[in-house]
């Protein structure tokens, strides 16, 4: 889930996302029994039968299904945040990120080290959209959550009809996202930003 915003032209051409650092990530990230059981148990209850699990809902190959043959893959894209368009089933399955606009650092060693750190924050909650042959909406995903043991109740979601603003389904898709992604943080651990010497960010 995110907005639009501009970044700059030279990171859509020269700052692809690093796939195999972002596996390397994924990879470690899962071996966390908090994390993937976590993952695993809300996987569990968002699928269906009319859209079932891609590779039986396994982040890692689902990750190496998506920037495999046939799919839209993990790209750089002028948007803010990660955003999961496609499915599997429609061949298109991509996971769009984010660049980094103005650094502390702007050289481009501390650039690739920022962007990867950045992509790899992003990965898991995308991933998790794209587990379902279908895809999987925000909306899908925070009922799931808030029917797991200890979730805090949803939110107050808005009602969504046919004659809704593009405005109104993106608060609405933006509500449900941020309550699960919460939920999510408490088991999937955020690594600090990379910073400089004598830089800090401010939750660093």
């Amino acid at each position: 889930m995110s907005n639009t915003s501009a970044i700059p032209e030279i990171e859509l051409k020269e700052y692809e996302p690093d796939i195999a650092g972002i596996r390397a990530h994924l990879a470690n990230a899962l071996q966390d029994d908090n994390c993937s059981g976590f993952i695993k148990d809300l996987l569990s209850r968002v699928s269906y039968d009319g859209n079932p699990l891609v590779e039986d809902g396994d982040l890692l190959r689902i990750f190496d299904k998506l920037v495999g043959p046939g799919q839209g893959g993990v790209v750089r894209n002028p948007i803010g945040g990660g955003r999961m368009d496609g499915n599997f089933e429609g061949g298109n399955a991509t996971i769009h990120l984010e660049g980094a606009g103005s650094l502390p650092d702007n050289s481009p060693e501390f650039r690739k080290e920022y962007l990867l750190w950045s992509d790899c924050d992003k990965i898991v909650h995308e991933l998790i959209h794209a587990a379902g042959l279908l895809s999987y909406s925000d909306y899908q995903l925070a009922v799931a959550v808030s029917q797991m043991p200890n979730s805090p109740p949803m939110p107050d979601m808005p009602v969504i009809t046919e004659n809704s603003t593009p405005t109104e389904r993106y608060h609405a898709a933006a509500t449900a996202s941020t309550y699960w992604n919460a939920i999510l943080r408490e088991h999937y651990k955020k690594v600090p930003r990379p910073h400089t010497e004598g830089w800090h960010w401010g939750d660093s």
